[in-house]
């Protein structure tokens, strides 16, 4: 048990690297008869609050399950809960819904880390069945859609440090999936952007380890240190119009500056950006407990992360809703590590 806490505690060190301070506020979690249980996984937000936040109760969630390495499912329809286990002897990192819930992603190398990484595709109608994309290395994968209707995803040819200079000879892509599959993957810019897109493709940003942007109509060689050269990670660009930035970072002097926390604590707050490089916002944790692998949710201003106690005691599923400056406990696991969670919901 105390190997698994180190293996774990180890990920945390190689996946961490008007303006307004908020301190995230959290419901306490329903209590019974409003949790459902499946397995391991306990659903602590009753169905009147998923639908408050989110516009529908009809949700799937995935997540890796850090102890194995495969993928969890988790779907929520008319009032009940079922588990599904896929990608049985992949290793599994940052799996991502298509748009229409019907397909997910992966990757098969975490964010940080300087190894070569497959793309894969399970249709979750055939989950049997995986395409990969033939490319020597593609991680972190994210999905689109264009204003033709054409559904793509995005990836980097390199997953490390963007303080290494092979950053500097690194690519970020876009890649068509259709029925008959994938299409030729098209190099969007210079150097791997890992932190996503804005929703029409005007910029970049990336932070493993420091949180660089890149403005589309900009020389291909042009890039900006949006934060003082301080260590950050988890860069996620908003999917709606907002363009926020969001990212975690390690106790730096720009957020202890913003935030007046002394704390020296990693990841105490998730700290979001706009499109000048401003920081807006930042929302504090819940007591004892620290961020990780927050991602924002296709379309609205609410985000889907992990929150770990101090200990790494556990690791549980939150909703973070932007707007309101409040952290929602929503999947409670017992026993199972879990990362990399993503969230898809019936519009």
């Amino acid at each position: 048990m105390l190997y698994r806490y180190a293996i774990v505690f180890l990920m945390l060190l190689l996946v961490a690297c008007g303006s307004d301070s908020s301190s995230g506020s959290s419901d306490e979690g329903p209590q019974e008869p409003h949790e459902i249980k499946v397995n391991d996984f306990t659903l602590l937000m009753a169905s009147d609050s998923i639908k408050a936040l989110l516009g529908s109760d009809r949700f799937k969630l995935v997540f890796r399950d850090g102890d194995v390495g495969n993928l969890v499912l988790l779907e929520h329809t008319d009032g009940s809960l079922k588990m599904t286990k896929l990608a049985d002897g992949y290793n599994v990192y940052h799996p991502t819904f298509s748009p229409d819930g019907s397909k997910i992603a992966f990757c098969s190398a975490y964010e940080g880390a300087p190894f070569e990484s497959r793309l894969y595709i399970i249709d979750l109608k055939n989950p049997e069945k995986m395409d990969s994309l033939d490319v020597e290395s593609a991680a972190i994968p994210r999905w689109y859609v264009l204003p033709d209707g054409d559904t793509i995803i995005t990836f980097v040819d390199y997953n490390g440090d963007d303080k290494n200079e092979l950053w500097l000879s690194s690519a970020s892509w876009k890649v068509t999936y259709k029925v008959n599959g994938f299409g030729t993957p098209e190099k969007i810019f210079d150097r791997s952007y890992n932190g996503g897109y804005a929703y029409d493709f005007s910029f970049a940003a990336t932070g493993a380890t420091r949180l660089y942007f890149h403005r589309a109509e900009d020389a291909e060689d042009v890039f900006e240190d949006r934060y003082g050269d301080q260590q950050v990670c988890n860069v996620s660009v908003s999917r709606d119009s907002s363009k926020l930035i969001s990212f975690l970072e390690t106790a730096g002097k720009m957020g202890r500056e913003f935030t007046h926390d002394q704390s020296g604590a990693w990841h105490h707050f998730i700290f979001y950006e706009d499109e000048t490089g401003k920081i807006v916002k930042a929302i504090e944790t819940l007591p004892n407990t620290a961020f990780d692998q927050v991602e924002w949710l296709y379309g609205i201003p609410v985000q889907v992360g992990i929150l770990s106690s101090m200990d790494l005691e556990y690791f549980d599923v939150v909703l973070i809703d932007y707007t309101q400056s409040k952290v929602h406990k929503f999947i409670k696991s017992d026993g199972v590590s879990m990362w990399h969670p993503d969230l898809w919901f019936d519009r």
